[in-house]
C-alpha cells in the first residue's frame, strides 16, 4: 500500500482491530524527504486486518493503492 500523489504529510498504519491499540505496521515519509508513506506487509496468520491512512499535523487530497497478492 502507498499514499504516493497525495498533497500532504500522510501516516499509514495496520492494527489487528477497528480501535486504538497496536500498530503492526507503521510507514510514515516512504522516502524521505518524501511526505507519503507506503510499505508491503505479509500478516501472519490470516485474519482481519484494518488499514489506516491518517494525516501527520496535517490532511488534504489523498490518493491510496493498495495490491493483494494471494
Amino acid at each position: 500500500a502507498h499514499t504516493h500523489q497525495s498533497n500532504f504529510d500522510t501516516v499509514l498504519y495496520v492494527r489487528a482491530a477497528c480501535a486504538p491499540g497496536v500498530d503492526l505496521q507503521c510507514s510514515d515519509n516512504d522516502t524521505p524527504p518524501a511526505l507519503t508513506s507506503g510499505f508491503n506487509w505479509s500478516p501472519i496468520p490470516p485474519a482481519t486486518y484494518f488499514l489506516y491512512l491518517d494525516g501527520n499535523g496535517s490532511a488534504g487530497d489523498y490518493r491510496l493503492t493498495v495490491w493483494v497478492e494471494p
